[in-house]
């Protein structure tokens, strides 16, 4: 009686030891098929204004916004004016001037940019990190062609860009509402350009001088980099 009680009292402890590992291989399995999804890194602001201060090195005041339209993506609008002959954006600016026989001085135009923005990132949504960005842009630099000699009345001249470019970008939040916007990108454009010369011709007893204009235009590869300020704003 006694080896029949012993036969099952060791018959029913490696049931339940079996049975224990066998809970313990699927608790193994369940894990591995049932991971939670990772949280999406959102933000609290839904817009934000943006100023480039490196742009004021090509001769811009530049001014943006940011709005978002949905989880991942935006649209960005940038406007301002442009100050000409004090930056290196402009062709005939006070360190690169191809015209010697005339001066110019600078002269107030504008610009204004329209982008989409697509934040591809899994983990965040727009507004955040990582983005591609079309941007078209149109830019008008004016200034003025004067005599030195004070023989001719001031010329009005201009320089016209007209821009694609395709931009890549980080969005860095330091804080709630306050991020730094780095970017870079390359495109294409057509650039128009109206310069002015001094021309002269004798008439058999004094020169006579005239302004002689210079016109040029065609396409180009161009180049941008940066980085803007942002300031969040929430609805």
């Amino acid at each position: 009686m006694k080896s029949i009680l012993t036969s099952i009292a060791l018959f029913s402890l490696c049931t339940i030891t079996f049975g224990q590992r066998e809970i313990i291989v699927i608790d193994k399995e369940s894990r591995k098929k049932s991971r939670a999804p990772r949280e999406i890194k959102t933000n609290s602001s839904t817009s934000a204004i943006k100023f480039s201060p490196l742009q004021m090195l090509a001769g811009e005041i530049n001014f943006g916004y940011e709005r978002m339209i949905n989880q991942k993506s935006s649209f960005e609008i940038e406007l301002g004016p442009t100050i000409s002959e004090i930056g290196f954006g402009s062709v005939d600016n006070h360190y690169f001037n191809t015209t010697p026989y005339a001066q110019y001085d600078g002269k107030l135009g504008f610009f204004g940019s329209v982008a989409y923005r697509y934040y591809p990132l899994d983990e965040t949504e727009a507004l955040n990190r990582f983005y591609i960005s079309p941007v078209l842009k149109y830019k008008i630099m004016n200034r003025v062609a004067n005599d030195p000699s004070g023989n001719l009345s001031n010329q009005n001249a201009s320089e016209t860009n007209f821009n694609f470019t395709f931009n890549m970008g980080y969005q860095l939040w330091v804080s709630k509402s306050f991020a730094f916007d780095f970017f870079a990108g390359l495109g294409i454009g057509m650039q128009d350009v109206k310069r002015y010369q001094i021309g002269s011709e004798f008439n058999g007893t004094d020169y006579n001088y005239f302004w002689q204009e210079d016109f040029s235009n065609g396409s180009r590869y161009v180049a941008t980099v940066g980085i803007k300020v942002s300031i969040g704003m929430e609805d």
